[in-house]
């Protein structure tokens, strides 16, 4: 956690220490003696001692300086802002210290860079265009098993979520772990050189933000930016499988250590004869006899991430350690998925399953969570699907929404909602499917039985989330996917 005195922190800002309140009484002080601990940029979240960052908002709404009163009344010591002649109506009585900056922003990173430069042991960065955070809860779960190591809460990996994360680390910690996110190429290469990770970690390349590049290839030489942050001499894990990542990787110079995950028995850890429900399968790292491994995770998808997360764990606590597979399976035994993260919600009363994955969407993750509904849909009597649009695809978005249309209609469930701009184009498929069926009712041929259920289908679109009114409740299984901003997440709130 940042811990810093008054004169130290504003000389590494480059800013202007002044002492103020709402009367305008201004003066400067030094600060030698005057100590800060952590920091919070959100108002609601400030602790005693706490440096509170006045950010302007990502969204267009207020600055973080309209809730300084706020934040001094919660315990902060100092707050970091941009203009004095800005915030003074937003002061409490009381004098208040103050750091002003030319930009705030630019401070956060200067003072996460300050900060990061202060630990020596293993930083891990992993990205990927499809399961980091998954892949990032893995590791730190693994790794809390050998030692004390910090990991990045909820998905913060961008320009304001890596700094902030970064300011958490402290000398008690034995490693840390992070994600980093981008949607425009050029901020994977910023993120990194501010993390220096000494082990990076791409899970994979899918469609995601492609609505930002050209093409996968050009997602690829976006995420591989990484490499310009790790250490010399550091630690790359890649996925083996995927062939645009290799493809573009193999293009590039560098004095990087490569290792590999997937399901080559070749790769540094592999995985083997993976099963569904329970999702079992065997895990493999070099030089180790090979560990069953049993999940209450759900998707075969699952068994990649665990791979990764393995693999980077290994490495990590190298070459002090070794990391042991018995060890791995008994610390992820009842590892559980939060956050809208492929969730499972199950009400014991009523034996209802609502599963949640809707943080977000893109057409690989949409394609995996089918396949997991697929598997889950025979157990259940009474089944609602709900998916909505899968954003930031850009001139693409047609044809994916149309693709994984095509999915959903090779499902059999009783019911269908679509939320969003591409509704009709997610829907379409199965509205033909239905109506083929319909056409064919005077003389049936094959499973009938399938195609009663088929034809009860009943399908319903919606253009807005605040459109939908519906009780879940009179479903034993919900299954809901689509990008955040679409707000499915509301509907079990």
């Amino acid at each position: 956690m940042l811990r810093s005195d008054l004169l130290t922190l504003s000389g590494v800002v480059d800013g202007k220490v002044f002492s103020i309140d709402a009367s305008h009484v201004l003066s400067k002080i030094t600060g030698e003696d005057f100590y800060i601990e952590g920091c919070a940029f959100d108002s609601r979240k400030v602790q005693g001692g706490n440096l509170f960052l006045c950010l302007p908002s990502e969204s267009g709404g207020e600055h973080g300086h309209t809730y300084l009163k706020q934040a001094f009344e919660r315990g902060a010591n100092v707050a970091l802002v941009e203009d004095i002649s800005k915030c003074v109506e937003f002061l409490p009585e009381e004098p208040m210290v103050l750091i002003e900056v030319k930009d705030t922003r630019q401070a956060l990173w200067s003072l996460a860079a300050w900060w990061r430069s202060k630990f020596s042991y293993p930083i891990v960065g992993i990205t990927g265009s499809v399961g980091k955070t998954t892949v990032k809860q893995l590791t730190a779960t693994i790794l809390l098993e050998e030692t004390l190591g910090y990991y990045a809460q909820g998905s913060y990996n961008n320009h304001v979520g890596l700094p902030i994360s970064i300011l958490n680390l402290n000398d008690k910690y034995a490693w840390g772990v992070f994600e980093l996110g981008m949607n425009h190429a050029g901020e994977m290469l910023r993120l990194s050189k501010l993390l220096q990770p000494d082990i990076a970690a791409i899970t994979c390349i899918a469609p995601s933000h492609i609505g930002h590049f050209n093409s996968l290839d050009d997602i690829a030489k976006a995420k591989l930016e990484i490499l310009e942050g790790v250490k010399e001499g550091g630690q790359l894990i890649l996925n083996g499988d995927d062939d645009c990542l290799l493809r573009n990787f193999n293009e590039l110079t560098h004095k990087l250590n490569v290792s590999f995950f997937g399901q080559n028995p070749q790769y540094d850890c592999f995985i083997s004869d993976i099963q569904e429900s329970p999702l079992t399968f065997n895990l493999s790292l070099k030089g180790q006899q090979e560990q069953q491994m049993e999940l209450s995770l759900l998707g075969k998808h699952t068994a990649m991430n665990v791979a990764c997360a393995t693999l980077i764990a290994a490495k990590t606590v190298a070459p002090a350690r070794v990391l042991k597979l018995p060890k791995v399976r008994g610390s992820l035994l009842n590892f559980v998925q939060t956050d809208s993260r492929l969730q499972q919600i199950y009400n014991p009363m009523t034996g209802q399953l609502i599963l949640n994955d809707a943080y977000n969407a893109n057409p690989t993750s949409m394609a995996a969570f089918l396949s997991v509904v697929e598997n889950l849909l025979p157990n259940y009597e009474r089944s609602l699907l709900i998916v909505g649009d899968m954003k930031e695809l850009g001139a693409f978005s047609e044809r994916y929404h149309q693709e994984i249309g095509q999915r959903i209609a090779e499902l059999d469930f009783d019911e269908l909602i679509v939320v969003g701009e591409f509704a009709q184009a997610l829907a379409g498929p199965m509205r033909r499917r239905i109506s083929a069926l319909e056409s064919r009712e005077s003389n049936p041929t094959g499973d009938s039985d399938s195609k009663k259920r088929e034809s009860r289908c009943i399908i319903s679109c919606y253009a807005d989330i605040s459109q939908l009114k519906i009780d879940l409740s009179q479903y034993d299984f919900v299954a809901l996917k689509a990008s955040n901003s679409v707000k499915l997440y509301t509907l079990i709130e």
